[in-house]
């Protein structure tokens, strides 16, 4: 009994040192419905200059939180290119142990109560595994060119939802009122 533990101890020894891939054999997949966020909001404009072309970036980012208890988070940005123009871009990211919208990633935006015309957006995921957790790591962004009038009626909104697929947010006042800020870096020509 003591030496067929000892084989049992030596091979699970040997499979960890010198055949680490086995292990996620071993380890049981936990699949969790919490969804984490890739990088903490802060809900404040941060600016980064690049030093080789002078193109200028804005961020924001928000946690929202959705419907059928899933949460997501959402990055605004302005992107000024010195003599070529600027941009005004929403990026969506949602984290979750199955990549639920990469079949169904449409989206459908509330202004003010009215059907608000966003540019089609782009879809693209990653994935990442650690822990014996597996994760898709989902994006979804809308890009305006500028100029672009429905950016002034978006950030001077009272109220704005939208919905991916079946999942409802809506952005508080705290979060139209920093969008509102965040706007404001663009120029007005």
């Amino acid at each position: 009994m003591k030496l067929k533990l000892m084989v049992t101890v030596l091979g699970l020894v040997g499979l960890l040192v010198f055949g680490g891939c086995g292990v996620r054999k071993l380890l049981p997949v936990i699949k969790t419905p919490v969804v984490t966020t890739p990088f903490t909001p802060s809900g404040k404009v941060t600016v980064d200059t690049d030093k080789f072309t002078g193109n200028i970036t804005y961020h924001l980012e928000m946690y929202l939180s959705g419907t059928n208890n899933d949460g997501a988070d959402l990055e605004a940005s302005v992107s000024k290119f010195p003599g070529s123009g600027q941009s005004f871009n929403l990026d969506f990211y949602s984290r979750s142990p199955s990549g639920k919208y990469s079949s169904c990633h449409r989206t459908n935006w509330l202004v003010d109560g009215k059907e608000f015309e966003m540019p089609s957006p782009s879809y693209d995921s990653t994935t990442s595994n650690g822990a014996g957790f597996f994760f898709v790591n989902e994006h979804i962004d809308h890009l305006f060119i500028m100029p672009n009038y429905r950016v002034g009626k978006l950030v001077n909104a009272s109220s704005i939802e939208f919905r991916i697929c079946l999942d409802e947010f809506k952005l508080t006042d705290e979060q139209i009122n920093a969008l509102r800020d965040l706007a404001s870096h663009l120029d007005s020509k």
